[in-house]
């Protein structure tokens, strides 16, 4: 009763919790009890709470601490919704972006540490394991990265690759991020190659890393060949071949009497003998007693280049042998030496000839009976590289040396260049085959190509491409293919033959057929365009009961360049969708009419079928209709047929109760010029171009061939039918000239070929071409030939003999041989 903690108010004077902040660690709870008096003073640092118990009242007050303690702190660990939390309250730990870990709730305790409800926190940096380039990359550095840490993507040198880096970046996500580049093959350097005078190494060439090549031994070396191999540092592995350089073989002329040389030499030990090697040089002379040149000579083994010696010794000078081909060893012979005459190149001795002649002490040989004949060249064909489709040779068979022959372009080409024939003349010496009189040098084969080809053995149909074929000459091949809108089937290659016509496997190349589309045929729209092949025509129009005009439609290549389609003629804004097509506008006209057609429907079709004539009578050229079949009441259309083109609108008719047709006239057709099959080939001519559908014409055989004439007709698909003639050109009469024209060539020649015109042996002048005409002569200007000097080939040389006046003749002219004063 006696209220002395009134007088004494320790508590409420003294706001300890508020104003020591080591209350939030140690917290006092208000336990002595005092009046209601102590309400009126509150602390600011608690929240206090009160009960009542008897008669008296009494206040217990409590104070929730703020936790500053017990906060989880590390890296990676995100303690922001654990700020400001008092006793009681519970917050969330996370780990951060970049770490791992699972989330924990911590809970703030009456003595102001946060704890852990359960576990602590546990928060695990973030190690990156993808988003790395796969293939020949190095990424060992990047092997246990974390967020945020940057690492390096190289191009593996230990496979072979150049060097090259790339940063990548790890994420928070655990992913890389970065952006490397294709890598590159290392190629081994030139200078690490296999080297050596004696290997071929150009095979090492741009070799990357892991390639190999082969190094053989190098021209005049020998020995096996050896592979490298590049390796991944770049540089070739591999063992060297063994090669040993070659020797020359020694010529058999340096072994003749009064030749020397430095061209072998004898091991005095072992008597082996060594030859020139590879790349060395070595000479050849004349031994003491004999007179000639010294040749330096060069071993590209095995052969050994430069020229061969000739040693001459003195000669006698007066009966040498001699004669057309005559030649000897007889120079430089002394009396009582014997020499042996022989026959140049060229030539071959005569039959029982003894060529073995003696110096006589007179300064005169005695001979015996000895001679040469011409020997017989090759036939030109024979020899590689004249064996030539291009060229038609001449005379130049069984040709003896000396003599003439000539070639020429053959049929189906010309000269590449001016001349457009060659005068060859006989070389049948060893070295030799055929001499070029013209030029003046070794004879090469005449320089031809081949001519256009301008038509083909069969007719080109609509349909046909056959642009690949322009411009082919003789030999030349090519192929005709199918035009948008078309198909092709078979065919192969064809030859641009001789003659200036294509031959072969010919194609057949039909035009694709264009759908029906729905809105052709929805209500009230009829056409007449079933089974309608590219370029030809047809009519959309209305049925009986709608109104609405003609549609003139064509089946065309669609828009995409190889589909057909129908398209409005004429065409103004196709954009190749066939449900977009300009249509007849057909309305109804009333629902009785469309009963009546409906009704119409259910008749028997073929009503008006006996009247059909009536419509399009036989005499009407290239009207057709669409009444076949149809039902009483029913719609059709007369219009044109393939092959002909309207004049103005077709016209409508319609199948009566009467069996009848009502309708009145037939449109105007006209017959479209036919532009594909016309005849072809050689000599061919026709009066067939302007021809319309069902028009006939002839194709026959022009001036200068002949053949039977044949009839070709224009269908409705714009091709003609039939078979062109065989034209055979007419050989012109031979040529009738002076002995010094040459006019072989002109022999057996037919209309429209060329031929050379020119000079006999013995003569010199151009060569002209004449050309066998239509009227079956040749047309042309003759040569001028002037005839040739002789020189003094086969005149004696013996100085006991006058040749005066034999070294000014020309070709059949004479003169003497006279014993000297």
């Amino acid at each position: 009763t006696t209220p002395t903690v009134a007088t004494t108010p320790m508590v409420a004077t003294t706001p300890t919790v508020a104003t020591t902040p080591t209350l939030a660690t140690t917290p006092i709870l208000a336990t002595t009890p005092t009046t209601s008096t102590l309400a009126t003073t509150p602390s600011t640092s608690a929240q206090p709470t009160a009960s009542t118990t008897g008669r008296s009242t009494t206040e217990v007050v409590a104070f929730a601490v703020m936790c500053v303690s017990g906060i989880p702190w590390g890296r990676g660990v995100d303690v922001s919704d654990c700020t400001s939390k008092y006793s009681g309250e519970s917050c969330v730990v996370r780990c951060s972006s970049g770490y791992t870990g699972q989330n924990q709730t911590y809970r703030c305790g009456e003595t102001g540490v946060l704890e852990p409800v359960g576990d602590g926190i546990s928060c695990v940096v973030q190690t990156c394991t993808t988003g790395l380039p796969t293939g020949p990359y190095d990424v060992s550095t990047c092997v246990g990265k974390t967020s945020g840490q940057w690492c390096t993507v190289g191009c593996d040198q230990n496979q072979g690759y150049k060097s090259a880096n790339y940063f990548y970046w790890c994420k928070d996500s655990g992913e890389f991020q970065g952006n490397a580049q294709s890598c590159e093959k290392v190629v081994c350097p030139w200078w690490s190659k296999p080297r050596g005078a004696d290997i071929d190494n150009s095979k090492c060439d741009n070799i990357e890393a892991g390639g190999t090549c082969v190094v053989p031994c190098a021209e005049g070396y020998e020995g096996d060949s050896t592979t490298y191999t590049c390796n991944n540092a770049g540089r070739f592995e591999g063992e060297r071949p063994t090669c040993r350089i070659k020797q020359c073989d020694i010529p058999g002329e340096f072994e003749a009497v009064g030749v020397g040389h430095t061209c072998s030499s004898i091991n005095a030990i072992t008597k082996e003998v060594t030859n020139v090697v590879h790349g060395r040089w070595c000479r050849s002379r004349c031994s003491q007693g004999y007179t000639g040149r010294i040749n330096d000579h060069e071993c590209q083994a095995p052969t050994l280049l430069g020229d061969m010696p000739s040693c001459e010794p003195r000669v006698c000078r007066r009966g040498l042998p001699s004669g057309q081909g005559v030649t000897s060893d007889c120079a430089g012979r002394h009396t009582g030496q014997t020499c042996t005459a022989t026959c140049t190149d060229g030539y071959q001795e005569e039959e029982d000839a003894n060529g073995v002649a003696t110096c006589q002490a007179n300064g005169r040989f005695s001979t015996g009976n000895f001679g040469c004949v011409p020997k017989t060249c090759p036939d030109l064909k024979s020899i590689t590289g004249w064996n030539l489709d291009s060229i038609t040779e001449y005379g130049c068979s069984g040709l003896k040396h000396g003599r003439y022959c000539f070639t020429m372009c053959a049929q189906g080409y010309r000269p590449a260049a001016s001349t457009f024939w060659q005068l060859l003349e006989c070389d049948a010496s060893e070295s030799g085959s055929y001499y070029d009189v013209y030029e003046d040098a070794t004879a090469t084969p005449l320089q031809c190509v081949g001519t256009e080809c301008r038509s083909f053995q069969r007719s080109i149909r609509r349909g046909m491409d056959k642009s690949g074929c322009d411009g082919k000459t003789t030999g030349e091949t090519c192929q005709i293919t199918a035009l948008p809108g078309y198909t092709i089937t078979g065919g192969g290659d064809l030859t641009c033959s001789p003659n200036g016509v294509f031959q072969g496997d010919f194609p057949t190349v039909s035009p694709k057929t264009c759908d029906i589309v729905g809105a052709m045929t929805s209500d009230g729209v009829r056409n007449t365009c079933q089974n309608k092949k590219s370029g030809q025509y047809c009519w959309t129009y209305c049925k009986r009961g709608y109104s609405g005009s003609f549609t003139l439609l064509q089946c065309t290549v669609a828009a995409n360049g190889n589909d057909v389609a129908f398209v409005a003629v004429p065409l103004s804004d196709f954009s190749g969708d066939a449900t977009t097509l300009p249509l007849s506008d057909c309305t109804i006209d009333g629902g009785s009419s469309r009963r009546l057609e409906s009704a119409s429907i259910r008749r028997l079709t073929g009503h008006c079928d006996a009247d059909i004539n009536n419509i399009a009578p036989s005499t009407t050229t290239g009207v057709t209709s669409d009444c076949l079949g149809k039902a009483s009441d029913e719609s059709c259309l007369a219009s044109c047929a393939d092959g002909y083109m309207i004049t103005g609108d077709p016209v409508p008719y319609t199948c009566t109760a009467a069996g009848t047709y009502s309708g009145t006239g037939v449109p105007t057709c006209s017959a479209i010029e036919c532009t594909g099959g016309l005849p072809s080939g050689t000599g061919v001519s026709h009066d067939c171009s302007g021809k319309g559908t069902d028009q006939t014409c002839t194709a026959s055989c022009g001036a200068g061939y002949t053949g039977t004439a044949t009839t070709f007709t224009c269908g409705s698909s714009g091709d003609f039918t039939g078979t062109s003639p065989t034209c055979t050109a007419n050989t012109c009469t031979a040529l009738s000239l002076d002995a010094k024209y040459l006019t072989s060539g002109c022999d057996g020649k037919t209309t429209g070929e060329t031929c050379p015109v020119g000079c006999q042996e013995g003569y010199t002048g151009d060569s002209v071409q004449y050309t066998c005409s239509t009227d079956g002569t040749f047309m042309g200007t003759l040569p001028t030939c002037t005839p040739k000097a002789c020189g003094t080939t086969g005149v004696p040389t013996d100085a006991d003999l006058s040749t005066t006046g034999c070294d000014s003749l020309v070709t059949g002219q004479t003169c003497s041989v006279q014993c000297a004063n």
